[in-house]
């Protein structure tokens, strides 16, 4: 197994983040892909076990929605008063925080954690209740279903044709220090809404009829387990990282998304995010500001800073350029982040040079181009690989690097700046991949192709 030493100041802002950690509470979150999946069922069934270990147990705030079996469950368990807010002429019952912090248990449920609170409550959502909760160094168990979850709001709504309201941001769901998956197929879940486990009868015929289709809830598993799965894949990194273990798909990738006033942006931003997680790459959301004798709308401003927060709050960096034309600023921009590409062919070569030996750089300016060659001693590349290396997703004995989108990501590059690359083997052993870009301002020219000395 290959090992490389810890970098100093990623040990130490690492250990900095687990004292923090430390001082906080743990969050344990019981995830699903619908109600009445048994998410709430397990949260209460984990924290009778805890009680019986002896540790301190309160109920915050638990919805049984009227199921029995659940009900049943909290029998004996401490539930803490609810707090009564007055909204537009009736009474409102929400969780109360100051009656928790003030309980202090040592373990806390607190059930549906994308729930708006009502007007009046502390905080807009019942996450951020849960994030002053842990900051006091109380542990919580929640649930939420995979609908919830901000980035894939859109994809809910195509799924199922019901507009999610409720949501929270997936970087609390990141925070979690355990994530339960509570699963149930679909046949079953449909079986346990007739048996009038899921809903009252009134409400059961209409879910019925709408989200619980057989399709809609086999997609949404889908989504909770693609989610869970992710959520194993970054352990496994951070397993990697802290003990020094080289990666083994490294992400080099970066996403950069365009957004501007257009409702349309809100879909590409949560596409943007998906991507940058299958891909485990950084993404960047970037707006072009135009000079223009035509002040924008106050609606135009709305919508633009909502955007840019919802970009914020799913992980993107935020960047605001200035431009009279949004093509050429984004392309300028882009040309700034040209060392992703060289980055990315760079730790190709290295991946199959064998220790010791080194890697050849070559540049070289001719007729309005420059071509840059990189060469490696490595075991070269198959003929019947040369033309598909290049290709997303394609793994070669060469392609090893994400999956193969690491040196498609390098075609695309060279190819959106008008430009050419190829790899070629080498006589003595090796591979050497070539790439060509147009110097700005030079007429276009294509240069021969020139070996390495």
């Amino acid at each position: 197994m290959e090992v490389k030493r810890p970098d100093p100041d990623e040990l130490l802002d690492r250990a900095l983040t687990e004292e923090k950690r430390q001082r906080q509470g743990q969050l344990k979150i019981f995830f699903g892909a619908a109600p009445g999946v048994g998410k709430t069922y397990a949260m209460i069934a984990a924290a009778r076990q805890r009680r019986e270990e002896g540790l301190d147990i309160a109920v915050g705030i638990v919805e049984t929605h009227g199921r029995r079996e659940t009900e049943a469950l909290l029998d004996g368990l401490e539930i803490l008063p609810r707090r009564i807010i007055a909204y537009r002429g009736r009474e409102i019952e929400e969780f109360d925080l100051d009656g928790a912090l003030s309980r202090n248990p040592a373990l806390i449920l607190v059930d549906e954690l994308a729930h708006t609170n009502a007007p009046g409550a502390r905080h807009k959502k019942r996450w951020q209740d849960v994030q002053e909760l842990l900051d006091a160094g109380i542990s919580v168990y929640t649930t939420v279903n995979v609908q919830h979850l901000e980035s894939l709001n859109d994809i809910v709504r195509q799924i199922t044709g019901v507009i999610v309201r409720e949501t929270m941001p997936d970087s609390f769901l990141d925070r979690a220090d355990e994530i339960e998956l509570i699963d149930l197929p679909p046949d079953d879940l449909i079986q346990r809404l007739q048996e009038g486990k899921v809903y009252l009868p009134e409400q059961a015929e209409q879910a019925r009829e709408n989200f619980f289709r057989k399709g809609n809830l086999i997609a949404l598993r889908e989504l909770a387990l693609r989610r869970t799965a992710e959520r194993v894949d970054d352990q496994m990194e951070s397993y990697r990282r802290d003990r020094g273990v080289r990666e083994i798909w490294p992400a080099a990738e970066r996403i950069l998304v365009c957004i501007g006033t257009n409702p349309r942006s809100i879909r590409l931003i949560r596409a943007a995010r998906r991507m940058a997680a299958v891909l485990r790459a950084e993404w960047m959301a970037v707006h072009v500001e135009a000079p223009s004798h035509v002040k924008p709308s106050a609606e135009d401003k709305r919508r633009l800073a909502e955007h840019m927060r919802l970009a914020e709050s799913l992980g993107a960096q935020i960047v605001t350029l200035a431009g009279h034309k949004a093509s050429e600023e984004i392309l300028n921009y882009a040309r700034q982040r040209m060392e992703q590409m060289l980055t990315n062919l760079l730790e190709n070569a290295l991946r199959h040079t064998p220790p010791g030996t080194p890697i050849e750089i070559a540049a070289e300016a001719q007729q309005g181009a420059v071509m840059i060659a990189i060469a490696d001693r490595g075991p070269g590349i198959p003929a019947y690989e040369e033309e598909a290396i290049f290709s997303k997703f394609t793994r070669g004995t060469r392609t090893l690097m994400g999956a193969g989108i690491g040196l498609s990501i390098c075609h695309a590059i060279v190819e959106a700046h008008g430009g050419r690359i190829w790899i070629e083997n080498r006589p003595d052993g090796g591979a050497v991949f070539k790439f060509v870009l147009p110097i700005e301002g030079a007429p276009p020219t294509m240069i021969p192709e020139k070996e390495l000395p």
